[in-house]
């Protein structure tokens, strides 16, 4: 998936063959599809791994809900995983960047995605803000355009100080009880 990933995000997934990921990874393209029945299949597991990665532990006592902690340990851990990872989420952000790739993948990732939106709707509607569905839209947007940013050029700010606004914004606007 690794070699897949590589060359779907420089060359383009229209561009990019079974055959030449099975040279890739120097298996026959017969063996290949031992492992994936096809190139869409291929794509999907590749985000799914991604999403997954972000949100192993998002509900870390796995309670079904979110405590204020957990949301603060998630922001944490985002972090943490995209300084660790940022040549990984740099090719799947371009991945996902190119025509046609979220309807590729939709399918795969509905069921996990209505989970996670499900934790984030009830701890944003627990926390009180006035419009749950709309705060959950904005910090999705803000961790991934985060994501997005450092990324694609780490060097245009402070990645700490960025990770303690959003924190201490979580802490003072929606956590007050």
């Amino acid at each position: 998936m690794e070699v897949s990933l590589d060359l779907f995000s420089r060359q383009g997934y229209e561009a990019v063959s079974m055959a030449k990921v099975a040279k890739g990874v120097e298996i026959s393209k017969g063996n290949l599809y031992n492992y994936f029945e096809s190139k869409e299949q291929m794509l999907s597991e590749i985000v799914l791994n991604a999403v997954e990665e972000i949100y192993r532990d998002f509900d870390s006592n796995h309670d079904g809900e979110i405590s204020h902690e957990e949301f603060l340990k998630f922001i944490d851990d985002v972090f943490v995983n995209m300084q660790q990872n940022r040549k990984f989420w740099k090719l799947v952000f371009s991945l996902l960047l190119q025509p046609n790739m979220l309807e590729i993948v939709e399918e795969k990732l509905s069921g996990l995605s209505k989970d996670i939106f499900g934790l984030f709707y009830t701890y944003f509607n627990k926390e009180n803000p006035k419009d749950p569905v709309t705060e959950m839209v904005f910090f999705s947007s803000l961790l991934k355009g985060t994501m997005m940013q450092y990324v694609f050029a780490p060097e245009s700010f402070d990645i700490d100080k960025l990770k303690h606004k959003i924190k201490l914004y979580y802490s003072n606007h929606c956590h007050q009880k």
